[in-house]
């Protein structure tokens, strides 16, 4: 039996650590509705640098969805609570400054702890070839706004019981 460099040993180990990773990963995106069927959604987190938006869906989903709603006014902010309190759905706003909602969906994507959770665009941008795009980058799904608050929790679950492409709405960012 030949011996391996110490190096080496412990290079196949991290190896065979990133495949687990990776493996654990894909099995947890694979179920069948998400992580959360639609109709269990329980906490939203909304990412938009409008306060009225926030607030209108605060009380739209707390009120008339009876779910728990956190709030962040950046993609920064959006990305340090969605690590920390992984919630159910993201609704996304599109059109942000500094880190806009497609390259903030792009870190939520690349971060194992928040990779599977559903991201719901919620943008004014939303005609059909816009709808696509966002669709290849990840999302699964686009509200369009102006949405109407008293049916927003209706159109969250319907947007994620909306038939998924069979690789999941992933074809990568450079659509």
């Amino acid at each position: 039996m030949s011996e391996r460099p110490w190096c080496a040993i412990e290079l196949a180990v991290a190896e065979l650590h990133r495949a687990v990773a990776s493996a654990r990963e894909t099995v947890a995106c694979a179920a069948p509705s998400g992580p959360v069927a639609p109709d269990r959604v329980s906490t939203v987190l909304i990412v938009d640098d409008e306060a009225d938006i926030r607030t209108i869906g605060r009380i739209s989903l707390e009120d008339v969805g009876g779910m728990r709603v956190l709030l962040a006014r950046s993609g920064e902010e959006g990305l340090a609570i969605a690590a920390s309190e992984r919630p159910d759905v993201i609704l996304l706003d599109v059109m942000m400054p500094k880190m806009d909602g497609l390259s903030t969906l792009a870190r939520l994507r690349e971060d194992p702890r928040t990779a599977c959770i559903p991201v719901l665009f919620v943008t004014a941008k939303a005609q059909p070839h816009e709808v696509e795009h966002y669709l290849r980058a990840g999302a699964r799904g686009v509200i369009a706004k102006p949405f109407e608050p008293l049916s927003l929790p209706e159109e969250l679950r319907r947007a994620l019981s909306a038939p998924q492409p069979a690789d999941g709405g992933h074809h990568g960012h450079g659509a």
